[in-house]
This record gives structure tokens, C-alpha cells and sequence, in this order.
């Protein structure tokens, strides 16, 4: 009895020790199996690829098993991948995600699934810029049929909350040409605005504001960014002394070479007969600066100049405008009515 007792616990104990190297080697076996993984490598080079080609490779390669469904691989974009020796799991990353997948792995199983799509954005929205892709702030938007308007910001985008599922658009913008546009509810309306040469011609810039030439009764002088340009590109205040009767620049020759000697500017006269000239007050994209700030200006970023030179200057600047006023209007930002 008690031999027969011994061959039974015996018989017990074998089994619990298979018992346990079974479970030992299932758990070594995943670990090995995830450690492969992350070990495993691939070299491809695929251009507009089936999904299922470049799965198929992907499986050639490394004996990964994807589980995916036929529906699935039918909608799937076309691959695109160039990858010279690289992790799987990089290259399973970058395509799933320009493809619009996420995946999970299981040992030696790949599961792909869709991700879920976002809610689409509503209403009307995009940027405006000009024929050099700089954004154009302050740009005028109406919606046809509609009261009221908007405009762009600082980065030369808009936002208009519409149900509507097609709107038109209007776009203005002082020197440029008229924009209409139409744009449907939940998709980005980028657009560029051409510069109308002639319309810059026909306005007057005062600094406060811009009002049409035939309006304005002072007695100015408007030149364009092509006009400096066509009798040198040194300075600004030599180059306008071309173009505007009266204006003169004197230079200082006792100054010698000193480059941080300023010339006289003249545009109505000396206020005394010794001493130096008045100077005419400068003003800059809407701000009033230094004589200094604008004959270091580069010309190229001038989009035009506006010289008052009787009492309308006066009038808007006050006594300190009676040697004139210079209003310069920068390619990048202009004063809007």
C-alpha cells in the first residue's frame, strides 16, 4: 500500500514539473516572439504600391501574418515607401499613418484597423495672400446676399460660420483687383489677389488714410515702387528728389565721409535764412519715424511714397508738418480706408 502511495505522488510530481516547463516555454516564446519584433528589419523601395503588395513584401520578409480585411485592403491608398534596412515597426508607422490605418501586434499577428474619421469642420475658412504667397491682412469679405462683412488677420485668414452649403465670396483690398470666389461649407478657401497697377495709381495715401486722387484737393505728389527703382536703388530720399518738384537733398560736405551724417531735406524752403532746414515729418506704414529710419529703408520694400506739401499737411499733422509730410506705404503692410 504505502509503495503503491509513493508511485502515485511521484506520478503527481512529474506532472506538475511538465506542468510548469509548459508554461515556461509558452511565456519564453512570446517573449522571443516580441523581441523579434522590435529586431526585425526591411528594405523596400515601392511607388504608388498596392497595400496588399506591400503587405505581402512586409509578411516576405520578416513572417509577420496581417490580419486585415479584403474590404479594408480595397480602400486602402496607394504606398509609397523608400526604407533601407529600417525597424518594421518604423516603416509599418510611417505608411499606416499617411494611409490612414492604425495597427496593433500580437507576437506574430498584425491587426489593421481604420481609424476613425474626424468630424468635418464647418462653414468657410482659408488665406488669402499675394502673387508671393506673403499673407494679406485686413482684407475685405463679404458674403453675397448677405449684410455685414469681415477681414482677414494678420496671417490673412478668415473664418465665417455658415450653414449654407455653398457661399460666394467677395475679396477687396486697396491695390488690388477685385476677388469672387465660391466656396463650399467645410472646405478651405485659399486664394491669391493680383495687384491692380492702375488702381495704385489712382489713390492718394495720407497716412491716416487713403482717398481717391480726385477727391483730395492738397496739393501732393504719389510715385511708385517701379518709378524709385528706374533712377537707382542707393537711397531713398536722393532717388525721390527726382520726381518731386521742390524737394531737395543737400549734402552736408563738411560732413566728409561720415556715414551717419544725414543730408538736409528741403521740400517748402528754409523757415530761416542761417541754420538748417526744416524737416518734413516722416511717416511709415501708418507710424511716424526718424529721418534716420527712412534713408536706411531698402527700396525694394517700398510699395509707393505720397508727398504732401501745403496746408492739407498741415491740416492733418499739425504745425510740425509745415516743412511737409513724407508718407512711405511698405510691400508688406499698407494703411486701408
Amino acid at each position: 500500500m504505502r509503495k503503491e502511495m509513493q508511485k502515485s505522488n511521484l506520478v503527481l510530481r512529474i506532472w506538475a514539473v511538465l506542468a510548469l516547463m509548459l508554461m515556461l516555454s509558452i511565456g519564453s516564446t512570446v517573449s522571443a516572439q516580441t523581441q523579434d519584433v522590435d529586431k526585425m528589419v526591411v528594405t523596400l523601395s515601392m511607388k504608388q504600391t498596392e497595400m496588399k503588395t506591400f503587405l505581402d513584401e512586409v509578411s516576405k520578409q520578416t513572417g509577420l501574418q496581417f490580419d486585415v480585411t479584403p474590404e479594408l485592403l480595397s480602400q486602402a491608398e496607394k504606398v509609397n515607401i523608400d526604407a533601407q534596412a529600417q525597424p518594421v515597426r518604423a516603416v509599418l508607422g510611417q505608411v499606416f499613418n499617411k494611409t490612414g490605418f492604425s495597427y496593433s501586434i500580437d507576437g506574430n499577428s498584425v491587426k489593421l484597423v481604420r481609424k476613425p474619421t474626424q468630424e468635418k469642420r464647418k462653414g468657410v475658412y482659408g488665406q488669402v495672400t499675394d502673387k508671393d504667397g506673403l499673407p494679406l491682412p485686413g482684407v475685405t469679405i463679404r458674403m453675397k446676399g448677405f449684410n455685414g462683412g469681415y477681414i482677414t488677420n494678420l496671417d490673412g485668414q478668415y473664418e465665417i460660420n455658415t450653414d449654407l452649403p455653398e457661399v460666394t465670396l467677395t475679396f477687396n483690398y486697396i491695390g488690388y483687383k477685385p476677388l469672387e470666389k465660391k466656396v463650399k461649407n467645410g472646405t478651405a478657401g485659399n486664394f491669391t489677389m493680383q495687384e491692380d497697377v492702375g488702381e495704385l495709381g489712382e489713390v492718394v495715401v495720407t497716412g491716416f488714410a487713403t482717398k481717391n486722387r480726385n477727391s483730395f484737393t492738397g496739393s501732393q505728389v504719389s510715385i511708385k515702387k517701379d518709378e524709385l527703382l528706374s533712377v537707382g536703388t542707393k537711397n531713398v530720399l536722393t532717388s525721390l528728389a527726382n520726381f518731386v518738384p521742390g524737394l531737395s537733398v543737400l549734402e552736408d560736405n563738411l560732413g566728409g565721409s561720415d556715414p551717419n551724417k544725414i543730408a538736409d531735406i528741403n521740400i517748402r524752403g528754409r523757415a530761416t535764412f542761417s541754420g538748417q532746414a526744416n524737416l518734413p515729418v516722416f511717416v511709415v506704414d501708418g507710424s511716424q519715424v526718424k529721418v534716420d529710419y527712412v534713408n536706411d529703408m531698402d527700396m525694394n520694400d517700398i510699395e509707393s511714397i505720397t508727398v504732401l506739401k501745403d496746408a492739407s499737411a498741415s491740416a492733418l499733422y499739425g504745425a510740425k508738418a509745415s516743412a511737409g509730410v513724407i508718407v512711405i506705404t511698405t510691400r508688406h503692410s499698407r494703411v486701408v480706408s
